[in-house]
């Protein structure tokens, strides 16, 4: 059925197995712990400007087989994508994560969207496949995990940061810049921060450099 809890105060919700034939959880508020472990949502889902404040939120082997949205979204605990299909696009971008994500398997037949993103914990996408995906101004503030992860075409990055020193393994064409790679050339560059960008632009940027000493 369609189901409508658009500004709905949520506590302690679970939708294990549900099937929505369309659902709206725009700037919904779940208190507690949300559970959407296997549900199917035939047509749009919506949960726009939606916050999760429980300490787990879920959607684990979750199906979206249309459009879905997760844009604004605040992840304030443990947030669960693992094994989820998208049969159209995986929407997250301007989304908070507060601890970590994890997207392992995830499976997305269009192209996912993380613009705008800050992943606060780790985040994974071990074993994801998606036809394209684009992170653009991101923040990855933890570790980030992108291993045996595929894309029909190399994922999109572009004024994306990493913070801090944790392990982190990106896809095959993204590098990290830190203040060394500045050569001395940017003295604001903060020691700790490092400018995620494909390797292509990293080479471009690295020559400007050398050519200024």
């Amino acid at each position: 059925m369609d189901v409508d809890l658009k500004q709905a105060f949520l506590c302690d919700v679970y939708f294990d197995g549900c099937e929505f034939r369309r659902a709206d959880f725009d700037e919904a508020q779940f208190e507690g712990e949300a559970h959407f472990d296997g549900a199917r949502f035939v047509g749009e889902a919506r949960f726009i400007g939606a916050v999760f404040l429980g300490y787990e939120v879920s959607f684990w082997s979750a199906r979206f087989e249309a459009v879905s949205w997760f844009r604004w979204v605040a992840f304030h605990g443990y947030t669960n994508f693992q094994d989820t299909y998208f049969g159209f696009n995986a929407e997250f971008s301007r989304s908070q994560f507060s601890e970590n994500a994890f997207f392992d398997h995830m499976a997305v037949r269009n192209h996912a969207w993380f613009t705008h993103a800050v992943f606060h914990g780790s985040v994974t996408f071990q074993h994801a496949r998606a036809e394209g995906a684009t992170f653009w101004l991101d923040s990855f503030r933890a570790g980030a995990d992108f291993r045996w992860a595929q894309f029909a075409s190399p994922p999109k990055v572009g004024k994306c940061e990493a913070v801090g020193q944790a392990e982190r393994h990106w896809p095959d064409n993204w590098v990290e810049l830190t203040a060394k790679d500045a050569c001395g050339f940017v003295d604001s560059w903060p020691a700790d921060r490092a400018a995620v960008v494909e390797e292509a632009h990293a080479a471009e940027i690295r020559a400007q450099w050398e050519s200024r000493s």
